[in-house]
């Protein structure tokens, strides 16, 4: 057994042959996990390759990691909704969005960890949604819904507009009431 050039956590058990494409490769044994791998002998020689991959996650460090919802690139499903959310708003491509904007808190640096704590977890089958579908994100108007409770929102947003319009339809300066005074 002989120990690798350089810091790494591996040492080379033995040279074998060469692999399709004709580079040397080498059998070495991991010291942190005990683990054996095959590479190629120019990465262990140079010190390209340093652990079996197991010392990423002691070496990473944690500092780095700010909420835990975007590993190696994956995002979760509440991390998913909330980058939408901040993609939609005040974006061109989203016209009904133009003037609906998203809260400081949950902008800037810190963002999704305030945006967690105000939401929680989004659950399977649900997205984020206004309240009267209305209105900016902020803790007081938005929340994760179920696609039925977000028709629910819409209709109530329906029903306020036709009864407000009804309204000041009947009592306002346009209304009939009015028009039939006036001709008198």
């Amino acid at each position: 057994m002989f120990p690798a050039f350089g810091s790494t956590f591996l040492t080379l058990l033995s040279v074998s042959g060469r692999n399709r494409a004709g580079r040397r490769m080498c059998r070495v044994k991991c010291l942190l996990c005990g683990r054996t791998n095959r590479i190629r002998l120019y990465y262990f020689v140079s010190g390209h390759t340093r652990s079996c991959g197991c010392a990423k996650k002691r070496v990473y460090p944690v500092w780095r990691i700010k909420h835990g919802h975007r590993p190696r690139g994956r995002k979760t499903p509440t991390y998913y909704s909330f980058q939408s959310m901040h993609e939609r708003c005040g974006n061109k491509k989203y016209p009904a969005y133009a003037k609906v904007r998203v809260c400081e808190e949950w902008s800037g640096e810190h963002g999704f960890e305030h945006f967690l704590e105000d939401c929680g977890l989004r659950k399977p089958g649900q997205t984020i949604g206004r309240m009267m579908d209305s209105g900016d994100y902020s803790p007081q108007n938005a929340r994760f819904m179920s696609q039925a409770e977000q028709q629910e929102e819409k209709k109530k947003k329906r029903q306020f507009i036709h009864n407000t319009l009804t309204t000041v339809l009947r009592t306002g300066p346009y209304s009939f009431k009015e028009k039939t005074r006036r001709n008198k």
